[in-house]
Formats: structure tokens, C-alpha cells, sequence
């Protein structure tokens, strides 16, 4: 009921909202636009979302969360953030040389 009660507010649809409208060219003008030193509130709403489905991932990789009730309640949002967000999530995979960057999201994907 944390995972519902988190996504009932308007803070958590405002990030979401946010998080899906981003259209970059590539990483490097997301990393300019969204970035943490360049924009420090949007990169803290990102960060916010992030760990919220990265967190999501683990719950259901731990078997701690079925994955039907996150099918059941937010696979819409999950779907539209992850497939948005792909592209600029597995750069910084490479630009960071950290490929555990947004695992947990992917494998939450993958499994709605």
C-alpha cells in the first residue's frame, strides 16, 4: 500500500509527467538539460522517480512485490518511463562506466 500511497500525489504525476515529455536529440543535450549541475531541481525530481522504479524493480526482483500488482496498478506510467527514458538511462551506463545504472528498472520492464 506504500507503492499506492506514493503514487497518489500530485508531486509523484507532476515527475512522471516530466520524465515521459522529455525529447532529447541525444545524451548529451539530456545530460545539459536535465542534468545535476545544470538543473538541480529537475535532476532531484528525476533522481526521485528513479529510485522509486528502481526501488520497484528490486521489490519484485526480491519477491517481495508481485509483479501483477505493479502490472495491476501503475504499468501504464512504468512502460511509458522506461521506454522514454531508455535511450539516455543505457548511455550513462556507458558515460559513467557503471552498467548496474537503472538495472532494476529494466528488469522491471521486462517483467510487465
Amino acid at each position: 500500500m506504500q507503492v499506492y500511497r506514493d503514487i497518489c500525489t500530485p508531486e509523484w504525476w507532476q515527475n512522471q509527467g516530466e520524465a515521459t515529455s522529455i525529447d532529447c536529440a541525444d545524451y548529451d543535450e539530456f545530460w545539459e538539460k536535465w542534468g545535476k549541475t545544470t538543473n538541480p531541481i529537475g535532476w532531484s525530481k528525476q533522481s526521485a522517480l528513479f529510485a522509486f522504479y528502481e526501488g520497484l524493480g528490486v521489490l519484485v526482483h526480491r519477491k517481495l512485490i508481485d509483479p501483477s500488482f505493479v502490472d495491476d496498478l501503475i504499468s501504464g506510467p512504468m512502460v511509458r518511463y522506461w521506454e522514454n527514458l531508455k535511450p539516455y538511462l543505457t548511455e550513462m551506463r556507458t558515460a559513467s562506466n557503471n552498467p548496474a545504472i537503472a538495472e532494476w528498472i529494466e528488469y522491471l520492464y521486462n517483467q510487465i
